[in-house]
């Protein structure tokens, strides 16, 4: 194995991959909880869609943090399911980031998140030690 992997073969950066992801979720999912609270932080951004599409961004928003919470697991134990799901979830991201769907692109958040989704992506790809380690 490389130098740069950890004790358990883990390459180094799956690992803080992982440890951003779940940290990610964990706040991904607070802040849907006050998205669908109604906070006065959750309705300040919300616009013309009122407190009814904040609730439903609320859902989606808890949704998608399980999601990476799962794929933080999964890639802390390298399961070849979280490489794949990994680059699915990444590359939707990207996609998101380029056309800004949804029609509510926020240049400031989107740029910093559709970077980090495309540095992800790349390094998923490009660090043969990575395909190794998920036996894919």
């Amino acid at each position: 194995m490389s130098n740069r992997t950890v004790a358990t073969g883990r390459p180094a950066g799956i690992t803080i991959i992982a440890i951003l992801l779940a940290i990610a979720a964990i706040i991904s999912f607070l802040y849907g909880l006050t998205l669908l609270g109604g906070s006065p932080l959750a309705i300040f951004g919300s616009g013309v869609r009122g407190v009814f599409g904040t609730a439903l961004d609320g859902i989606f928003t808890i949704v998608m943090s399980i999601v990476e919470l799962v794929l933080a697991f999964g890639l802390w134990g390298l399961r070849p399911w979280a490489f794949w799901a990994t680059v699915i979830i990444e590359a939707i991201n990207v996609l998101y980031w380029l056309f800004g769907l949804f029609g509510q692109f926020k240049l400031g958040l989107g740029l910093g998140s559709g970077l980090i989704a495309l540095i992800v992506l790349i390094y998923m790809f490009a660090d043969g030690s990575v395909r190794r380690a998920f036996r894919v």
